[in-house]
């Protein structure tokens, strides 16, 4: 009788969290904005609230190879407060020099379907200017 009561508690304040529960958020993240050609950045896709989160579909942008590189969950109960994330990454490799805008990417939690915020746009030199700026900055001229 008293497990029963016990479960029945449990899922009460499982509901009751999930009724108060924050709406879902994602926030998109680049691991440098300036890179040389033949050199990887990494995006990060991060989605709070639900546990349901899928990812956005497959990102394709001309002139930059991207691939996912796999998913990681984070889960966290505090005084029967919880909060999940689901964190997609994508590793991007620039094929040629140029300017690119990773555009939002749509994910859907929570029953809804929200965009990612336009990461910062990603510069991509040719691997010999991107070394002879970091010779520059290394070795100034006075």
């Amino acid at each position: 009788m008293l497990q029963r009561i016990s479960i029945v508690v449990f899922v009460t304040l499982a509901c009751v969290q999930a009724l108060f529960a924050d709406p879902p958020s994602v926030t998109a993240v680049l691991s440098n904005s300036d890179t040389a050609v033949g050199e990887t950045v990494e995006l990060q896709i991060k989605v709070t609230g639900p546990g349901d989160a899928r990812p956005p579909e497959e990102i394709s942008i001309d002139g930059l190879e991207i691939h996912s590189t796999g998913t990681s969950r984070q889960f966290e109960m505090r005084n029967f407060a919880t909060s999940s994330s689901v964190t997609y990454n994508y590793t991007i490799l620039p094929l040629r020099a140029g300017r690119f805008i990773i555009p939002p990417q749509t994910v859907f939690a929570g029953g809804k379907t929200i965009r990612t915020p336009e990461p910062k746009r990603g510069r991509f030199a040719r691997a010999a200017d991107y070394h002879a700026a970091e010779s520059r900055c290394a070795n100034p001229v006075h």
